[in-house]
């Protein structure tokens, strides 16, 4: 990974997109890695969608929760605490993130390196704007997909935002039949959804 030509005293690194999880990590260690060896003063990492931010829904501070399993988000903070300033990423599913990345980077005596931004805002702009939703029916020709529960909080708040009370929501429950394998999780309508003219 080359960052020789693009560096400035501030860069904001995107090494993760197209790559699996294990490869997104491995660029993104090797690029703030190459950033900071080649002058850039300060190094933001910027993950769109957090990496392991699962993990920390079989974590705790009792590593005999783990299963033997490394703390895969904790691995990722300590990874990059060495050659990044801060982080930034869009909805990490829960505040155990924001909570590992402030104590792996305190014990460097890094100031607050993490931000997450919200998705609700880009979301309803994209769908009252790209054409996909009808206003003059009141979003009639939509509906808004809730996959499991941990999405009901921002659908229903991206539902708020878009004013368009025909939008209707389809909730849904998600089994998983291997953890973390995206090819092994079924989803299934609560009820069936409305129908459309």
């Amino acid at each position: 990974i080359s960052v020789k030509d693009c560096l400035s005293s501030e860069i904001a690194l995107n090494p993760q997109e197209g790559y699996s999880a294990q490869e997104a990590f491995a660029r993104t260690v090797l690029a703030s890695k190459a950033a900071k060896d080649n002058g850039a003063g300060k190094v933001t990492i910027v993950m769109p969608d957090l990496l392991y931010s699962r993990a920390d829904r079989s974590s705790s501070e009792d590593p005999s929760h783990m299963g033997g399993k490394s703390f895969s988000l904790e691995a990722l903070a300590e990874s990059l605490v060495w050659n990044s300033d801060s982080v930034l990423t869009m909805h990490p599913h829960s505040g155990m993130a924001q909570q590992v990345f402030q104590r792996v980077f305190a014990r460097m005596g890094k100031e607050n390196p993490f931000y997450s931004l919200s998705p609700i805002i880009p979301i309803a702009h994209y769908l009252l704007n790209s054409g996909i939703v009808d206003r003059s029916s009141n979003g009639l020709n939509a509906v808004l997909f809730i996959p499991d529960k941990g999405a009901v909080g921002i659908n229903d708040q991206v539902h708020d935002v878009l004013g368009l009370p025909g939008i209707h929501r389809e909730y849904c429950d998600k089994t998983r039949v291997r953890e973390n394998d995206p090819l092994a999780v079924f989803v299934k309508p609560r009820s069936p959804p409305e129908t459309f003219d």
